[in-house]
């Protein structure tokens, strides 16, 4: 059986070889990223990579079934899916941006996807506050004169 830390360590490691192999597709096959994808899958064990993709894929599907019970029975009001990892060429964001896709004509009011998993209950909470008191809170940038260049005041309003 393996340590808690080693299991975290595998986590991180597998998640590398799909970011890996999405930097190589986005930007062309460059060797230094050929040769971190070969040494990344002779690390890992091909049973414990087919295992965490496979929980990605169960996660991807409930997700997708999520946002879809949304379409086609309003069963959320809102819908808001978060993810911790938001590396730009992780697995995890990637499946982010296809799900943006697959709920995209829900509208931002109706359904997101973000990072910030730990935001999420905040969030949730903010807008069920103000649904009941029929407050809209808008979010502006104030910029003060005499203010160093950069910095901006923002301002619930």
């Amino acid at each position: 059986m393996r340590s808690r830390s080693t299991t975290a360590a595998m986590g991180r490691t597998s998640s590398a070889i799909p970011s890996c192999a999405t930097r190589r597709r986005s930007r062309g096959s460059r060797a230094a990223s050929a040769r971190e994808y070969e040494f990344l899958t002779r690390l890992i064990p091909k049973e414990a990579l087919t295992d965490w993709m496979g929980r990605r894929e169960k996660n991807y599907a409930v997700n997708e079934f999520l946002i879809n019970l949304m379409r086609k029975n309003g069963t959320f009001h809102y819908l808001a899916l978060g993810r911790d990892d938001n590396a730009p060429f992780s697995q995890t964001h990637l499946e982010s941006r296809h799900l943006a896709a697959v709920g995209a004509e829900l509208g931002k009011t109706r359904f997101q996807t973000m990072a910030g998993i730990d935001e999420i209950a905040l969030l949730m909470l903010t807008r069920a506050v103000n649904e009941q008191r029929h407050e809209v809170p808008f979010v502006f940038r104030s910029v003060q004169l005499g203010t160093r260049r950069g910095h901006c005041a923002c301002v619930l309003g």
